[in-house]
């Protein structure tokens, strides 16, 4: 799920993208919304007892027998965690609590921010403490004090790129993933810890200064949190999804150009073309951010995730796209994380069927390979059967925000079964309303962000943050709940 497209959505930026705007898109009629980012760090985040409950039956798994994907979401929630509480917060909620002067603060400080880099690191989908560690972040990371003091202290170039990375960080694993008005703050901090972290004449301070970090904490004795080479690999990572997300934005604003044309008095046909080409700018610098993650860890897979969600935005790829799916899912399941692999394997299901159903937009240079089109959906469908019940062994035990996202491609690959499709204006109406019941993160009932959601036993598509706002929904809900095959 994301967020409403922004009036001045940015292109990318200085990673060979560019800083045209599309044109303005319509207000939104509905208020965002409210994330746990978005909240004082004292307030209990929406969802928090389902998270809880998840979060503690994968801690009663024995380390040993840990799933990588519960291993994952045990080492990013507790490295989340203990990130926040080594960021205190005033009584406000809001302000540092810590002195910016003082040295030990400063090396306290660097190294909750490279947790954070690190929970983003390990995790299959975004990171979440459970904890507001959001809002910690955000605290230290744009106080100029901390950083200047920091810097002053012999400790440049590392404040110059954790505290921004960090915030990007933590602005793409809010619930919900990265908002759209946010994508461009999320791809400048990035992009510019991206580029501070790859100049080679930093390149010596930095390495001894991450070990200084770590060694710190441990006395000396335990490995690196994160490596330069894998902190560049975030850092590329980070950027190229804050790209991909304003490239969502700009294609949602040519799907309904003809609507938000209409509400700002903007002609439809300028509207569009200016909304293609910020979407071929912001497209183009993603394209280089994952170049670089690949370079840096071609076998990661987050880097082979992001290789195949901007062949999937780019109508060209063809069938290259299902086919970089099933690469995901491949290399997935040899490393055992039943999230990627079912990601992969969804997304390459979702694309064939749809591509099948002669769908408009579904990509016309796949439908002109009809063979290979059928043996792309058979084995998509193969890998999406083995993926999904290796994922049901574990789902108990992952944050939710994990799995809304298969599931979602799996109800889109229902409905396409089904002969129910959604028009272009219905797919994008939906995706840009964050009140829209079911969508994304957000508690079908009290319409809000959520860190924990229960879905619907029933029809398995559509979330609760807890019983009382499934009850309360029942009556709405009861006229469209139908068992999923």
């Amino acid at each position: 799920m994301r967020g409403r497209p922004s009036s001045q959505q940015a292109g990318a930026g200085d990673n060979g993208g560019a800083s045209a705007a599309p044109p303005r898109s319509a207000a939104s009629s509905s208020p965002r919304p409210q994330s746990a980012a978005d909240a004082p760090a004292t307030e209990e985040p929406v969802g928090a007892a389902i998270f809880e409950g998840r979060l503690q039956r994968a801690l009663a798994i024995p380390p040993a027998e840990r799933p990588p994907d519960v291993a994952a979401f045990v080492e990013s929630a507790q490295l989340l965690r203990e990130a926040a509480a080594a960021l205190p917060l005033a009584a406000d909620g809001r302000t540092p609590a810590l002195q910016p002067d003082s040295p030990a603060s400063q090396r306290q400080v660097l190294l909750a921010f490279l947790k954070v880099a690190r929970a983003w690191y390990v995790a299959p989908g975004q990171p979440i403490g459970g904890c507001n560690e959001a809002a910690h972040v955000a605290a230290y990371a744009s106080g100029a004090g901390f950083l200047a003091a920091a810097a002053a202290a012999a400790w440049a170039p590392l404040p110059q790129a954790l505290p921004p990375l960090a915030q990007a960080v933590m602005l793409a694993a809010r619930p919900g993933g990265l908002d759209f008005d946010e994508a461009p703050r999320a791809q400048q901090l990035a992009s510019g810890a991206a580029a501070l972290l790859a100049e080679r004449a930093q390149r010596a301070a930095l390495q001894r200064q991450l070990a200084d970090l770590c060694h710190s904490d441990h006395d000396g004795a335990a490995p690196l949190l994160l490596t330069l080479r894998q902190l560049r690999h975030v850092a590329a990572a980070a950027a190229a999804a804050a790209c991909l997300t304003q490239a969502l934005a700009c294609q949602a604003a040519r799907r309904m150009a003809p609507q938000l044309a209409a509400a700002t008095g903007d002609n439809p046909a300028a509207f569009a073309l200016g909304a293609a080409a910020a979407a071929g700018e912001a497209l183009a610098a993603a394209s280089g951010f994952i170049q670089e993650a690949c370079r840096l860890e071609p076998d990661s897979l987050r880097s082979l995730f992001l290789h195949a969600e901007v062949a999937q935005m780019d109508e060209r790829t063809g069938l290259d796209c299902p086919r970089r799916w099933l690469a995901l899912h491949r290399a997935a399941q040899r490393r055992g994380s039943a999230v990627w692999a079912a990601y992969g394997a969804a997304h390459a299901r979702m694309l064939t069927v749809q591509d099948r159903a002669g769908q408009p937009g579904s990509g016309g240079a796949r439908s002109r390979h009809a063979a290979e089109l059928r043996r792309l959906d058979s084995a998509a469908g193969a890998a999406q059967a083995e993926a999904t019940a290796s994922l049901r062994a574990v789902r108990r035990c992952l944050p939710s925000g994990w799995l809304v996202a298969i599931d979602q491609a799996e109800n889109s690959i229902a409905r396409y079964q089904a002969g129910t499709f959604p028009s272009h204006l219905d797919f994008y109406s939906r995706m840009v309303d964050d009140t829209e019941g079911g969508s994304g993160e957000v508690c079908a009932g009290c319409k809000q962000l959520a860190i924990g959601l229960r879905r619907c036993a029933r029809c398995k598509g559509i979330w609760y943050c807890g019983p009382e706002c499934q009850r309360q929904h029942w009556p709405e809900h009861r006229q469209h709940c139908r068992p999923r095959t």
